[in-house]
């Protein structure tokens, strides 16, 4: 799967929050699951477009 095919799995997921784009960790899970991506694939995905991803699971990020 390429970069954009990626970027529209994850733009469709995110959603936004006072001007900022934010992705569940949960979601990041699913969304890897379900389309057989790697968590860095949607990590890249998510630096790439400055999407914070929060509610994390490890409480890594919030």
């Amino acid at each position: 799967m390429n970069q954009e095919e990626i970027k529209k799995i994850v733009l469709a997921a995110v959603r936004e929050t006072d001007g900022k784009k934010k992705l569940a960790c949960a979601m990041a899970f699913q969304l890897a699951k379900a389309h057989a991506l790697s968590l860095k694939d949607i990590g890249d995905c998510c630096n790439a477009n400055d999407i914070k991803i929060g509610h994390c699971q490890l409480g890594c990020f919030k």
